[in-house]
């Protein structure tokens, strides 16, 4: 299946996520994890029904869906050591199976606990430099995610969730094996809408993990291709940007990766053809901004008619630098000297100077 070095470059950006947290979700969010926390199983599964269709989205184009689950498993991140959490979760988990026994929501809560549990084991560190003991936990509570999943979730397989849940516990098992795979083969011929299924089989095409620099590129045009009729160029977009907020934030997404940029600003422009959001126009106008395509970036920054967004520019000083046409470079020598500056400014920042915004 399927040059010079910019002024820009030099600037910290954070990850916008374009997707991932737009704000007119959040009450929704929060009400599902307050149901969570309450033991209210019934009214959440209800809520995950309501929530349910393809349709439900938020305004700036995100699956409403995806984004409660996302909410839901945010709770279920700890540190390794903290035994109390992850035993309160093991049967927080395990009763809200017990409650629901044929609840989908209540299946995936239970398999990301153990997914989530085995990375806080694992860390961050490179494999190389994770204890063999860790590796020993690691495994052994994937294979219980898998479990989860496998033994309980074979109802749940008209679920689009459940084939992104399978697919990060067997991308962190074998990101190349043919049950990673068959499973991503299987979610889009039947979901071939349901964004969140790429984004989670690209993270482990991400070079990183498949060691294959162009896998990311490949996907995402076979994306475009399989969805172009109903969305466009814009999953090309999309999953450009995922990758992003997964590995690069507070970095600049061109140092990383090399997208066709002709295809990924196609892609944005059709999701602004749906979604005209003051947050799509942001969050795209900052990447406009690094990758320094300033007639595109001044077309979406003359639709903006809101304060900068905190989330995406992190700091109106980045906001005022990408709108303020004097900080272009235009030659070789003013380049050099705006790099300088930047990069004194970021030193300063970092060492804690606040500077006074108009």
């Amino acid at each position: 299946m399927w040059a010079k070095t910019s002024i820009i470059l030099s600037l910290c950006f954070c990850a916008i996520q374009a997707f991932a947290q737009v704000p007119d979700a959040q009450p929704v969010e929060a009400r599902a994890r307050a149901l969570f926390d309450a033991g209210a199983y019934q009214e959440l599964d209800q809520l995950m029904q309501e929530n349910a269709t393809f349709e439900t989205r938020t305004e700036s184009g995100a699956l409403v869906l995806n984004r409660i689950y996302r909410a839901l498993f945010q709770s279920l991140h700890g540190e390794a050591d903290d035994q109390a959490f992850w035993q309160s979760l093991d049967e927080q988990t395990q009763a809200y199976i017990s409650a629901a026994p044929g609840s989908a929501t209540a299946t995936f809560v239970r398999a990301e606990f153990f997914r989530q549990k085995a990375w806080a084991i694992r860390g961050e560190k490179y494999a190389r430099d994770v204890p063999r003991e860790a590796w020993v936990l690691f495994r052994e509570n994937m294979q219980l995610a898998d479990d989860a999943l496998a033994n309980n979730g074979a109802p749940f397989k008209g679920n689009p969730q459940w084939y992104v849940a399978s697919l990060y516990v067997q991308g962190a098992r074998g990101a190349r094996s043919q049950r990673f795979y068959d499973l991503l083969d299987e979610g889009l011929s039947r979901f071939p809408d349901y964004q969140p299924i790429y984004f989670a089989a690209v993270t482990f095409f991400e070079k990183r993990w498949s060691g294959d620099p162009d896998l990311v590129e490949q996907f995402a045009r076979f994306s475009v291709e399989l969805t172009y009729e109903t969305h466009g160029a814009s999953l090309y977009a999309q999953i450009y940007i995922r990758l992003w907020e997964e590995y690069f934030e507070r970095y600049n997404l061109f140092l990383h990766q090399n997208p066709d940029w002709n295809l990924m600003k196609q892609g944005m422009q059709d999701i602004l053809e749906r979604y005209p959001t003051e947050w799509n126009l942001q969050a795209f106008a900052h990447i406009a901004c690094m990758k320094q395509d300033f007639p595109f970036m001044d077309s979406l920054f003359d639709q903006i008619h809101a304060e900068p967004i905190a989330k995406i520019w992190d700091d109106q000083f980045l906001f005022e630098s990408c709108s303020d046409t004097t900080m272009r470079p235009m030659t070789e020598e003013d380049l050099m000297k705006r790099m300088a500056q930047i990069m004194v400014l970021t030193v300063l920042l970092e060492l804690g100077y606040k500077p006074q915004h108009r």
